[in-house]
């Protein structure tokens, strides 16, 4: 039943659950802030397939390594149809207390989606390596 079809008749008679998801649909942002919430809840359940790493995974070499940017061009300008980053290495110039981090243009580590990786027990009912 369309909005225009409602009548007044109809909207007398209705519940209050009925009345509050008439208005909520109105609401274009409720629906888009709802659709965005499914999702977080959506990742949320499948966390294991998502995430790419353990939780208590650590590497300490790279402890203070800022996240790096998901690049397409490289250095020399060529596009590459598979999204990659780049090394990173320690700076020498940096003081010996210091951690600072440059990046190494020569190595190149493409990302790859849907590959194998840790295993993991999806909500505990079975075993995958699929990340």
């Amino acid at each position: 039943m369309s909005e225009a079809q409602v009548t007044d008749q109809d909207l007398a008679f209705a519940s209050q659950w009925r009345l509050m998801w008439l208005r909520f649909r109105r609401h274009r942002l409720a629906l888009v802030g709802s659709a965005v919430l499914l999702a977080f809840y959506g990742v949320a359940v499948f966390c294991e397939f998502v995430s790419p790493y353990e939780p208590n995974q650590r590497d300490a070499q790279y402890v203070l390594c800022p996240p790096q940017a998901i690049r397409f061009i490289d250095g020399e300008g060529h596009f590459h149809f598979r999204p990659f980053v780049y090394g990173v290495k320690q700076n020498p110039a940096a003081g010996e207390w210091q951690r600072e981090y440059v990046l190494d243009t020569d190595q190149i580590y493409p990302i790859y989606f849907f590959t194998r990786g840790q295993s993991y027990a999806m909500w505990s009912l079975f075993e995958s390596d699929w990340h």
